[in-house]
């Protein structure tokens, strides 16, 4: 017999290709329904949710949903990160460099009394330009005091910039920010210049108690969360036993 093209092309049809089997998971048994909003979920015999939301709702009886969707947003909605709401008495900001000046003062006895005890013209001059807006140059001094290089190395300071007393220093220290929380960590080199142990104003101290109690705010906010869920996954939010009749749709 011949051979003709034809011939081969028919072959080639009559050998199909044998795709491999795509492996399949078998589903999770159970029906589809309709919520009152259109939303379609999964449940299985006894009214619980085994797919169509959020796996943290998976176990949960379907007519539970409104409440827990309900307790989880409330609980969501707390703002841990307010600290304004956390210590509503905490100030955020000190008016002026003076109130801050004074708060740390306050705080630390030794270091107003060693402030004190080298306060000279230098001093006022400084206070002046300062209290006038810090208009023109500003005052100069020729006495060169080493402690005070914990200060002006740090910041890189370099000539007439140069820290030349307690006084200036302690205004150095404080944040342009103004803000209470910003003081604390600009404390480290002024112990070290003066040799003490400087301490925050109590401001700055409650500001820092409060930050705690958001951050322990955030995870009572994450066991509710937890609890919440674990509850309605053991059992019924109301105690009751599932009621397939009280799905919302």
């Amino acid at each position: 017999m011949s051979w003709h093209p034809s011939t081969e092309l028919h072959r080639s049809r009559a050998r199909p290709s044998v795709r491999p089997r795509a492996e399949t998971t078998p589903l999770e048994p159970g029906r589809w329904r309709t919520l009152g909003n259109g939303k379609r979920i999964k449940l299985d015999a006894d009214g619980r949710i085994v797919a169509g939301m959020p796996r943290r709702y998976r176990g949960t009886h379907v007519g539970d949903l409104s409440q827990l969707s309900h307790e989880e947003r409330e609980l969501q909605g707390i703002d841990c990160a307010d600290v304004g709401a956390i210590c509503p008495t905490c100030r955020q900001t000190f008016p002026t460099k003076d109130a801050a000046f004074l708060a740390i003062l306050e705080a630390n006895p030794e270091l107003h009394a060693l402030q004190q005890s080298e306060y000279g013209a230098y001093d006022a001059a400084f206070l002046k330009w300062q209290r006038g807006g810090r208009r023109g140059p500003k005052p100069r001094t020729r006495i060169t005091d080493g402690r005070l290089d914990a200060i002006n190395e740090f910041y890189d300071l370099r000539g007439a910039d140069r820290v030349g007393s307690f006084t200036e220093a302690i205004y150095h220290t404080i944040p342009s920010s103004r803000r209470w929380e910003d003081l604390p960590p600009r404390l480290r080199q002024l112990s070290e210049a003066s040799g003490l142990d400087v301490q925050p104003p109590d401001e700055s101290n409650a500001i820092e108690v409060a930050k705690q109690g958001a951050a322990d705010c955030a995870d009572e906010v994450d066991r509710r969360l937890g609890e919440l869920f674990e509850r309605a996954q053991a059992g019924r939010l109301d105690g009751d036993e599932p009621d397939d009749e009280e799905a919302p749709f």
